[in-house]
Parts: structure tokens; sequence; C-alpha cells
């Protein structure tokens, strides 16, 4: 069985537990909710993308994106070669917005496999521990792996109508290549870039006059509870700033030129 994820937490999570048949692990950190995705294989235009969303140790960054964008496009060819040849695929994924992209990503790339069996597990809202605990997880890298099992009997099969389905929507999104895509009324859908904008202005009024980027940052991703990407959200702040509805009173210092060190203020 070849097991698929899209983040590389989730493939650690993935790697990590046991009980399940040895199969193959792939994983595709392509994160198609964010930029163009004209192109659905996992190279150069995507790469660039994924460059854009560095914030901090430019170079290293960029140098980990070339190596995991080397990985899924060595692990792309592998996947259409056994998926042909009929070897079964379980997918990962959950309604966070990279997560749920690649699953509509991949049945775009199943489409028209007739002999390879699919399977999915989604990840729900909330899990149940004993009778009075509930654990909320937004992506599956938040999943520990010795929990992993647990969510085995979720696991649905995918049929070839769903296929098609998925694959007709995802060329869709394609052909409108919005800046974002996010699950919208339980649909995944294009949307504008100034989407999230509403979650950074919320905390505004609670984190002060002047405050640090990676602050503010933070308490979205905290808050939001969307596994929102850390550079996304910079370069929101990056539009408010020239824009006018955010001022830099410090930049980032020369030995720690990440954005999220400069210190703001609404203006």
């Amino acid at each position: 069985m070849l097991e698929i994820t899209f983040s590389e937490s989730a493939h650690g999570s993935l790697r990590l537990s046991k009980g399940f048949v040895k199969g193959e692990r792939y994983v595709f950190p392509l994160m198609w909710s964010i930029g163009d995705i004209s192109d659905s294989t996992p190279g150069q235009a995507r790469r660039d993308v994924l460059h854009r969303l560095c914030t901090f140790d430019l170079d290293e960054c960029r140098e980990q994106i070339d190596r995991q964008m080397e990985n899924a496009a060595a692990s792309y060819q592998t996947l259409l070669e056994r998926a042909a040849e009929g070897e079964p695929v379980r997918v990962w994924y959950s309604g966070q917005p990279d997560e749920l992209c690649g699953f509509y990503w991949l049945m775009a790339q199943l489409n028209g496999m007739p002999d390879c069996p699919v399977s999915a597990v989604k990840l729900p809202l909330f899990v149940e521990h004993g009778n009075d605990e509930i654990v909320s997880h937004t992506h599956w890298g938040e999943v520990l792996p010795e929990e992993r099992h647990d969510f085995l009997p979720l696991e649905q099969p995918v049929s070839p109508n769903v296929r098609r389905s998925a694959a007709w929507h995802w060329r869709e999104l394609q052909e409108e290549n919005a800046p974002l895509r996010a699950e919208v009324n339980g649909r995944l859908a294009s949307v504008p870039e100034d989407f999230y904008d509403c979650f950074i202005r919320a905390e505004l009024p609670q984190i002060g006059e002047e405050f640090l980027q990676g602050s503010l940052i933070g308490r979205v991703m905290g808050h939001s509870q969307m596994g929102l990407h850390d550079g996304l959200l910079s370069g929101r702040i990056d539009a408010m700033v020239q824009a006018g509805e955010l001022e830099i009173i410090k930049a980032a210092s020369e030995d720690w030129p990440s954005h999220s060190r400069r210190i703001l203020r609404r203006k």
C-alpha cells in the first residue's frame, strides 16, 4: 500500500506510527492552497510559490524547499507508475486548506486508473478521549504517532466516481487560478488574497499599540485554528503596511533579518 500525506510533520507522524501494514510512504508538501496552480506537477512553478513563503533564513529555507521538491517530483513519478499497476493508495487528509487541496489534487492525478484501489482517512474535527476529554486537531501533523492507529476505522474507499468529480473540480480551480483556496461552506473554493485579513484585524485590538510582527502571526495561527502558513500571513501583513493600515516602528536586525522580528503599530 502507498501511504500519502501532504506535510512533513504528517509524514513524520505516520513514519513513527506502529501497527500499519508495511508500505511505501510518500509526502507531497506542496501547499496547493496558495498561489499559482496552473501547473499541477511538482515543478518549478510550485517551487517559486514556496520560495516566496520563506520569511527567515532565506538561503536555508530555500535549500530545504528545493530538497523537498526534488523528493516530491521523484515520488510523483513513482506514485503514478505504481498506481497504474494497481497498487492500493491510502490518503491521509483533513479540512486544513493544504491537506484538502492535496486530496483534490491527488484524486485528479489518479483519475482514470480504475485498477488502483484508493481509500482515504479524513481527520475528524473532534476526538473523544474517555468520558470528559475532547481533543481538536487541525491537521494530521498534530496527531501523535501512537494515536494514528485509532483513526483507521475511519478509512473509507474512494470510488472512481468521486475521483472523477474531484478531478473535474480541481480543473475548475486551476482555470480560476485564484491567489488562494479554502473550504467555504463545506466546499473547496477559490478565494481572494485578502481572504484571511479579517483574522489578522481581529487580533489587533488585543495585541497592544506596538507589537512584534511574529507575535501577531502567532496569535492569528493560534486563535484561527485553520493551519495557516506563517509566510502567507507575513505577506498579508506586508500588504497592510503598504496600504498604510500598519506602520513599521523598528525593522528587524541585520543578524536576524526575519520580518517576524519587526516592530509594528496600528495607524
